[in-house]
């Protein structure tokens, strides 16, 4: 099986079919963050290597917020391979407590182990929050909207990771444009932004980038959509950097990106982009089952992806 999110029929058949007590689950596919009363709990896996550790951490706290959720701190688990240096664990600590001391969360501990069974250092976060806005259920005719830029995690791994094969190809103008600001990631100010605003529910967008997201959207809600591509808030350097590497940038991990459902846009479409974030309203919820995209007036099915695109490149 290819490195990526557990498909959709497998997540159901194995693991959502075989849990009592769903009504403690979190409220869909794409929404990590899982809500018990006031409190809200969301678990990541490190998706890349520890040179991206801090974007994992936004990962989850993203979870919280998709979950109307506010963060009030993080938990770690790291395991490390039988090559344990004690360093790296202090680096790695280091980088926590200093990414929770900026944001304003606690470093509530966690676990630290060495296993024989893992080959490089494994990295699991959870983070905690009190849930702050409770969401209702999305409806047919509803507005999607896409508060940040999509396939910014797919560019920032992209451009860290074939840094010295891109400067070959594009000026030192451009290179500089890949390097992503790691705290345009976190997303936790939408809740803020949206506060007086009709929203229905959220979800963050990661791997699998805004295809996989609105997939999972359609089946959590049980909708269809339709979306027009040319809509999508993407830059200019994640288009031709994904085109380089012969990948589909909607298909790309779109790590600081959030789908909002309301039945209006205009008002949040411009709170976020006054707020310094790229925001556009890309479609609507239908009462239909099918999945359609249009570009250049075409239109497409949106399938469940098997593979995220930039893992295609990173583990080929």
């Amino acid at each position: 099986m290819k490195p990526s999110k557990m498909p959709v029929r497998i997540l159901n058949r194995s693991v959502l079919n075989n849990i009592h007590g769903k009504d403690y689950i979190g409220q869909g596919h794409g929404q990590g963050g899982v809500i018990c009363d006031d409190i809200c709990v969301s678990t990541v896996s490190m998706r890349y290597k520890t040179d991206f550790l801090e974007t994992d951490l936004c990962r989850c706290i993203n979870n919280l917020t998709a979950a109307g959720a506010d963060c009030v701190g993080l938990t770690v688990n790291i395991m490390f391979p039988r090559t344990f240096v004690e360093s790296r664990l202090k680096n790695l600590v280091k980088r926590i407590d200093t990414f929770c001391i900026k944001h304003g969360l606690r470093y509530m501990g966690g676990n630290t182990e060495v296993s024989a069974d893992v080959k490089d250092i494994v990295v699991g976060v959870t983070a905690v929050g009190h849930v702050r806005r409770k969401f209702s259920k999305a409806s047919p005719k509803e507005y999607i909207i896409v508060a940040g830029d999509v396939g910014r995690m797919g560019l920032h791994v992209l451009g860290k990771t074939y840094e010295e094969e891109l400067s070959k190809r594009y000026n030192s103008l451009f290179m500089e444009r890949l390097r992503v600001d790691k705290d345009g990631f976190l997303l936790s100010d939408i809740l803020d932004i949206t506060k007086d605003s009709k929203v229905t529910c959220m979800q963050d967008l990661t791997s699998m980038g805004v295809f996989g997201g609105l997939y999972e959207l359609s089946e959590r809600t049980g909708l269809g959509i339709e979306v027009d591509i040319d809509e999508i808030p993407i830059r200019q350097e994640t288009i031709e950097v994904c085109e380089y590497f012969k990948i589909n940038p909607y298909e790309v991990d779109s790590l600081g990106a959030m789908l909002i459902i309301s039945p209006e846009y205009e008002d949040i479409v411009s709170k976020l982009k006054n707020s310094g974030m790229m925001a556009s309203v890309i479609g609507r919820l239908t009462d239909k089952k099918d999945r359609v995209a249009i570009y250049k007036g075409e239109k497409r099915n949106l399938n469940e992806l098997s593979c995220d695109a930039l893992a295609e490149i990173l583990y080929r």
